[in-house]
């Protein structure tokens, strides 16, 4: 599907938005999404558990998320978004949207 990645500063902010502190997924939730597709696609996860060894959340998403291939990240971003805690976050709605573009 993706032969080229996807920038670095896309996943960022697509990390930035989904970790949000106030409306974004919580880091119990961050680690048990990015570790189910972790076991799917048989990556090795930076931060595979809670607490995890990062300054915050967003980060921790990040890292995480820069561990798959490119057609990986599309589909998690993607599925992410598509959470019903994410979906309250209008912001994720310009993910998603931003995502198609790449």
């Amino acid at each position: 599907m993706f032969d080229e990645d996807i920038p670095a500063t896309f996943i960022q902010y697509a990390a930035d938005i989904l970790a949000d502190t106030n409306s974004g997924l919580s880091g119990p939730n961050i680690v048990k999404a990015t570790a189910a597709y972790a076991v799917e696609y048989d990556v090795r996860l930076p931060h595979p558990t809670y607490p995890f060894d990062a300054p915050n959340k967003r980060t921790a998403l990040y890292e995480n998320l820069m561990a798959f291939s490119p057609s990986q990240k599309y589909r998690i971003i993607r599925e992410l978004c598509d959470l019903s805690i994410s979906v309250t976050n209008p912001a994720t709605m310009l993910v998603t949207s931003q995502l198609w573009l790449i």
